[in-house]
């Protein structure tokens, strides 16, 4: 019967509109009731408060001036929502919650740690931006990165097993925290102490689910040289000792008990003893001991070559490649098991622990098990995952979700607003996903658009949703509100796309060329690529003796020039390689394929790969010529500066590149951001080395500076209020008040020009530009 309603409400909902007042009037009224049983009240803000809440809640940044002015001067009566549905249509917006959503599901770092994985990460990266792009419904979003299989160029969601490798009992706990708010992970060792979870719960569940293959592997045809391997040794021994009937040693401690009569060979069929190859072959025990020398030396050299063929394979082969696939497995319930219902080792059957039951025979296909587990998880019927969802998206809006433990709460639990988060999750179903949508629905509501609440919530006491919560910004946030400030817009500068797509390219290529070589002419590849790794290490082996004397006699000009050439080295010899291996690679070939695939075909043509330089303003041909040099030297070190500033200037979701960009994530960790070692672990605590790069580092040099966004707006304007004004239009999106206008001009008479630039610095160093109000 439960079923019945749920699928009545979602059906009758699904008739709204998806952005209907009526919606939004139920939302309303739910709160409310709420603000009328606690007492409490709502006051609307200004356009102003509304202008930079919303640009940091869905686009991550505050606006850029032009965009303020074109908000604020608009008179359309619904410029509010108008100013939404464009948001969320945004490139700002895919910038920003794809920040939330590689937090959440710990993308990047942890991937991008090993070479081997980086255009694994780079793939994942691609596509999640290209599902929030395309505005995919959650569930599909879930489905593919539940029953995600195959290459990372062809589905990058592949990654979000790759993430917790060998570790699938981890990624179930992730899952179910991540997906449905249920904590599984305490049910693996006991019965869970508080919640209704028990032990075999959780291993019914692994077992529909612990049936991913994470293993790297080559390409398939790695297989079959593996194969050749096992035969080269001993044709090589018959070569050497040039008797086809000789018997096969591998050592001489084996030849030595052959002769003095013991057996060799398989036992169920051992070689005649040493009387027979005497009289057959004419051979004394000298030489036959002989031939049996020549025949295992011939088989260490084999075997050495096979270690370097071993090599040009992994070198040419892929290294890190990985396929995602589904595999055979049984899970059997752990040594200590200790509850009646089943014993230690025995074989668990797959089945779900709440919701619709999903069950499936031990020996169900491989590929059922995911394809299963997903279906579950994102089952309509299932309220848990829409709730999850709804509260998660309410919890980013509002500051707090209306259940605080956003990853942790039952089922039965009804939040702090009596029916609220219930009719949040009927109305996710009915919206079929569309978090856009469902997200656009709730900063309509009376509550979002109202004051901050600036209080703090006693232990124990609920949350009146009366405004947002007064709160601090995310280190995204900061970062690209201040890089927004200094650069204007920059959502669609994405340094960092051309290097994934060339790294996911090169593997893709890679993989297919290799198709196309036949048994012949691939042996013959693996033989040139395994020559040119011998003169590698003989190269390697002579610079790293090198480097040890110089070391050893200190002398660091030797060294540094030694590493210098060992890099050298490095790249030459691996060019070399992928040369011989891969003739077939034509960079960009397929990069109209990578577009559609990551859906970046309605964006390709907006992207810019290095963002737009101020023009040269050359001083008046007016001035004596001294001074005009002299402020044309001025002006030329303002640019070169500048220019230097720009090289790492880009939003925080494109700050995993190397080299400068290294220094970037530093500061964004300082500011608070992520490590992705956990679930959702940034910090929005202040510390030390945030205060000093806001006051003294990066920023403070960036935005006080002459060709800054906020500076170039500001000059254009003829009085100290219209140039005040622009600087706290374009840092803090208002207006100074009077008495702060009174100050700045005071500082204006005293300081001239310079006032500006310390009007800057202090906003800058204030509390104001961190929060979000």
């Amino acid at each position: 019967m439960r079923v019945s309603i749920f699928t009545l409400l979602a059906t009758l909902l699904c008739h709204v509109a998806p952005a209907s007042d009526q919606t939004v009037e139920k939302i309303n009224e739910l709160l409310s009731n709420h603000h009328e049983k606690h007492g409490t009240s709502i006051t609307p803000i200004s356009d102003e408060q509304f202008l930079r809440r919303v640009y940091l809640d869905l686009a991550g940044r505050i606006p850029t001036i032009s965009e303020s002015d074109a908000f604020l001067r608009s008179e359309s009566a619904d410029r509010r929502e108008k100013l939404v549905e464009e948001l969320l249509q945004s490139e700002a917006y895919v910038s920003h919650f794809y920040n939330w959503w590689a937090d959440i599901l710990r993308m990047d770092l942890g991937l991008a740690g090993a070479s081997q994985h980086r255009t694994v990460a780079a793939s994942y990266r691609l596509w999640l931006k290209g599902a929030l792009r395309t505005s995919m419904p959650y569930d599909q979003f879930v489905t593919a990165l539940l029953s995600a299989s195959g290459h990372h160029w062809e589905n990058g969601a592949v990654a979000y097993y790759y993430r917790d490798a060998a570790m699938p009992l981890d990624n179930l706990a992730n899952s179910t925290r991540i997906f449905l708010a249920t904590r599984l992970e305490c049910a693996q060792c006991h019965d869970h102490p508080f919640e209704d979870w028990t032990q075999q719960d959780f291993y019914q569940l692994a077992a529909l689910t612990k049936v991913v293959d994470t293993k790297e592997r080559a390409h398939p045809r790695a297989a079959s040289q593996e194969r050749r391997h096992l035969k080269s040794d001993h044709r090589a021994y018959k070569q050497a000792v040039k008797h086809a009937s000789f018997p096969i040693f591998f050592s001489e401690k084996q030849v030595e008990d052959y002769l003095e009569g013991g057996r060799h060979g398989n036992v169920a069929e051992p070689y005649p003893p040493f009387s027979h190859y005497q009289k057959s072959l004419g051979l004394d025990k000298r030489k036959f001991t002989e031939l049996a020398t020549k025949g295992i030396n011939a088989i260490q050299k084999q075997r050495e070559r096979n270690f370097i063929e071993r090599r040009a394979q992994r070198r040419s082969l892929l290294p890190g490649y990985r396929n995602l696939t589904a595999k055979n497995f049984h899970l059997r319930y752990p040594h200590d098991y200790q509850y009646d219902h089943a014993e230690p080792y025995e074989l668990v059957e797959p089945q779900t622990p709440f919701g619709d039951t999903v069950s499936l025979d031990i020996d169900f296909s491989p590929s059922d098990g995911p394809r299963e587990f997903a279906k579950w998880v994102t089952s309509p019927t299932n309220p848990q995952f829409a709730r999850t969802i709804a509260n998660r998206i309410w919890a980013k809006l509002f500051g707090q979700g209306l259940i605080i433990e956003i990853d942790d709460f039952a089922i039965d639990r009804g939040g702090s607003v009596p029916g609220l988060l219930e009719f949040l999750g009927e109305t996710v179903v009915a919206l079929d996903y569309d978090l856009k949508e469902f997200t656009q629905l709730v900063v309509a509501t009376d509550s979002y658009q109202s004051q901050a609440y600036a209080k703090s919530v006693p232990m124990g006491e609920s949350y009146p949703f009366t405004g947002p919560l007064l709160r601090r910004l995310s280190a995204e946030q900061i970062w690209d509100s201040l890089a927004t400030a200094a650069l204007g817009d920059l959502d669609y500068y994405m340094p960092s796309l051309t290097q994934d797509l060339a790294y996911v390219e090169a593997d893709m290529q890679k993989y297919r060329s290799l198709d196309l070589y036949d048994a012949q002419s691939y042996q013959k590849m693996i033989d040139d690529v395994a020559d040119i790794l011998e003169e590698e290490d003989a190269v390697t082996n002579y610079l790293t003796s090198q480097l040890a004397v110089a070391r050893k006699h200190g002398s660091p000009d030797r060294v540094a020039n030694l590493e210098k050439e060992g890099r050298r080295a490095e790249v030459h010899f691996q060019n070399r390689i992928e040369e011989r291996a891969f003739s077939l690679l034509k960079p960009g070939a397929r990069l109209g394929e990578l577009y559609e695939t990551f859906k970046l075909q309605d964006i390709r043509e907006r992207i810019y790969k290095t963002h737009q330089w101020p023009s040269r303003q050359y001083p008046s041909s007016k001035l004596a010529e001294e001074e005009r040099k002299k402020r044309m030297r001025e002006s030329l070190a303002d640019r070169e500066s500048w220019a230097g500033k720009l090289k790492i200037v880009a939003r925080a979701s494109e700050t995993y590149r190397r080299g400068d960009y290294q220094d970037l994530r530093r500061m964004l960790g300082n500011l608070g951001q992520s490590d992705r070692l956990s679930i959702e672990s940034a910090s929005k605590q202040p510390g030390i080395p945030q205060g000093l790069d806001l006051l003294n580092g990066f920023w403070a040099e960036t935005i006080p500076h002459r060709l800054s966004q906020v500076f170039i707006e500001a000059r254009k304007l003829e009085t100290p209020e219209q140039k005040f004004a622009k600087l706290y239009q374009g840092l803090l999106v208002r207006s100074p008040s009077d008495q702060e206008l009174e100050a700045l001009l005071e500082l204006e008479r005293e300081m001239g020009p310079k006032s500006y630039y310390a009007a800057a610095r202090a906003l800058l160093s204030g509390t104001e530009i961190l929060f979000q109000q």
